[in-house]
C-alpha cells in the first residue's frame, strides 16, 4: 500500500506512535476522520478528472453552432380602398341651401348710424 509515499512499515510505525499517545479509545474516531476525509478526496479528485475529461472533449468535438434567430417577417399593409358614394339620382338632387347673412355684433332689430 502506498500512500503518499507511505510503505506498509512507515503506515505501522504511525499507528503505534498515535495509539500510544491517544489511547485505544480514541483510535476509532481517528480511523473514522481518516476515512471520511479520504472519501471526500477521491470524490474531488474525481469531479476534477471528469471535467478535464468533458473540456478536452468539447475542445476535441465542438458542438455545432446554434442556428441563428430568423429575422421578423416584414409586416403587411392592408390597403384601404376610398368609400365611393353611388350617384344621386337627378330627382333625388336637392337644392343647394342658401343660409341668411350671420347678423352682426349691433345687430338687434334697431338702425345704427355711424357718425363718421
Amino acid at each position: 500500500m502506498a500512500f503518499f509515499g507511505v510503505g506498509d512499515t512507515e503506515m505501522l510505525v504511525i499507528m503505534v506512535v498515535v495509539l500510544i499517545l491517544f489511547g485505544g479509545k480514541k483510535m476509532p474516531d481517528f480511523a473514522r476522520g481518516l476515512g471520511k476525509t479520504l472519501k471526500e478526496l477521491r470524490k474531488a479528485t474525481g469531479e476534477v478528472e471528469r471535467e478535464f475529461k468533458r473540456v478536452m472533449d468539447e475542445a476535441e468535438n465542438p458542438p455545432p453552432p446554434a442556428p441563428l434567430p430568423r429575422p421578423p417577417a416584414p409586416a403587411t399593409v392592408a390597403r384601404v380602398e376610398p368609400a365611393v358614394e353611388p350617384p344621386q339620382q337627378p330627382s333625388q338632387a336637392a337644392a343647394p341651401e342658401i343660409k341668411p347673412p350671420a347678423a352682426s355684433p349691433g345687430d338687434d332689430g334697431r338702425e345704427y348710424h355711424s357718425d363718421i
